[in-house]
Order: C-alpha cells, then sequence, then structure tokens
C-alpha cells in the first residue's frame, strides 16, 4: 500500500510539472510596494528566455494577479489568462535554442495560503513580505503570487530586482543591493542583482521600517561585513537571537572552506 501511495504521488508530481516549452534565463521584477495597507502589488517582470522546442506561444504562472498587457520589442502581444495561468502568442515562431524577450505588466491582491502552512504574498499592518512556498497549495510553489514565472523547482535563473518603496521604509531581496535611487517624488527604488541562478520560489522581498545592525566578521578571507535588518520593536531580541553568529560562520568555513 506504501509503494502504491508513492506511485500516485510521483505520477501527480510528474504532472504538475510537465516539461515547459521555454527556459526562463532571467527576470528583470519592477515591484511597486507603495501603500502597504492597501494590500496590493503593481508592476511588470522582464523574462528573458531560451525555447526548448520549436513554439509560437509561451505559458506562464500567475496566481490571482491581473495582467494589463504583454510587450516584446515590437510591441504588444495577445494572450490569454485564467485564474493561475498566463498564455502569451508570440508575433513569431522560435526555433529550439532561440531566445526571446517579453515583458508582463500586471497588478492586484496577491494570494496568501490561509492554512498554517501558508505561503504567498502577505502585508501585515506596515510590512510586507512573501512566502515561496505553500504546503497546502498544489503546487507548492509560490512565486507565481507576486510575479509571472515558470514556477517549479527545476527551472533556475538570474534576477535584477527593482523594489519602490516610500522613503521611510527600507526593501531587501536576493543578491546585492547595487544601488538605492531617490525619485524626488517622496519614494525610492531598490535595485538588488542575484548573479546566481535560483529557482523562481526563492525569490525573496521584505519591505517595512527596518532598523539595520551592522558588525563584521574575520573570515579566512579577511573582514566579512553582516547586516541583520529587522523591525525595530526587535532590534534588542535580534541582537541576542544572532549573538552565536560569528562562531557559527566560523565552524562553516572550518568544515566547508
Amino acid at each position: 500500500m506504501q509503494r502504491l501511495f508513492f506511485f500516485a504521488l510521483l505520477l501527480t508530481t510528474l504532472n504538475t510539472y510537465a516539461q515547459p516549452a521555454i527556459d526562463i534565463l532571467h527576470y528583470d521584477i519592477h515591484i511597486d510596494l507603495l501603500n502597504l495597507s492597501q494590500g496590493k502589488i503593481k508592476g511588470n517582470t522582464a523574462l528573458q528566455f531560451k525555447a526548448l522546442k520549436a513554439t509560437n506561444s509561451i505559458n506562464i504562472d500567475l496566481l490571482k494577479l491581473t495582467v494589463d498587457s504583454v510587450r516584446n520589442l515590437s510591441g504588444k502581444l495577445n494572450y490569454t489568462q485564467t485564474e493561475t495561468t498566463l498564455t502569451v502568442t508570440l508575433n513569431t515562431t522560435l526555433a529550439a535554442n532561440d531566445t526571446g524577450l517579453v515583458t508582463i505588466y500586471y497588478q492586484g491582491k496577491p494570494f496568501t495560503d490561509p492554512s498554517q502552512y501558508g505561503g504567498g504574498f502577505y502585508f501585515v499592518n506596515d510590512f510586507a513580505y512573501n512566502v515561496g512556498v505553500g504546503f497546502s497549495a498544489n503546487p507548492h510553489n509560490l512565486a507565481r503570487a507576486w510575479f509571472p514565472a515558470v514556477d517549479n523547482f527545476t527551472d533556475r535563473a538570474l534576477f535584477d530586482f527593482y523594489i519602490r518603496t516610500e522613503t521611510d521604509k527600507k526593501a531587501f531581496s536576493n543578491g546585492l543591493l547595487i544601488a538605492k535611487v531617490n525619485n524626488n517624488d517622496g519614494t525610492q527604488t531598490w535595485h538588488w542583482k542575484l548573479n546566481e541562478s535560483i529557482p523562481p520560489y526563492l525569490a525573496s522581498v521584505a519591505v517595512a521600517k527596518f532598523a539595520t545592525i551592522n558588525d563584521n566578521v574575520t573570515g579566512m578571507n579577511g573582514s566579512i561585513p553582516i547586516q541583520i535588518n529587522v523591525l525595530k520593536a526587535d532590534s534588542a531580541k535580534a541582537v541576542q537571537s544572532f549573538s552565536n553568529l560569528k562562531q557559527y560562520f566560523a565552524n562553516y568555513e572550518k568544515r566547508f572552506g
């Protein structure tokens, strides 16, 4: 009986993650996270991709958010949308290994899994953040809750994030902070860049009135900066919670280099 259950689960998983027609190479995510009390996001994502087989359309995962338009370098593209999927008709047929670029403009109130194992995109008071996996969601990946993606565990890509916030808030995402640009309109844009490929569900963002705790640790190759960002009310707790961080770091370097 256990083997039968495992086989059924395997078939379900294989069916859920059918081979896509494209491989995403890079995501360029632009998101406005303003007026957090409204619980809405607005933005656009440019997807650079490679065709895995000849195709004149692409399927993208996007959950409950409303698409306003889809464009490439030639102009607007036709598309159809369901609650979970966006199908874009290209203006040319791509051969296997051809590359393409589409930009998807979208907005709305993002999905939040209501279960105790919930994932999705959360607005809590003056704090916004995502959780990339929801164990009651099917499939579990929830990158699609805040940006269009080939949202499975195996498709890996590079990322650039451009997060627009009010000037009294900070935005954090994957990779390194490249720039913080004052837009001279009461907002600023945080550009984070990740040069190592990850599956989309690991892409993350958090926006709040964060307090920043700066420190450094001396490693095998010299001094390495530490930056811990927490809600201001949790600053003292954070210092205590991370009190063993340098010891852990030294142990990891000793064992893994």
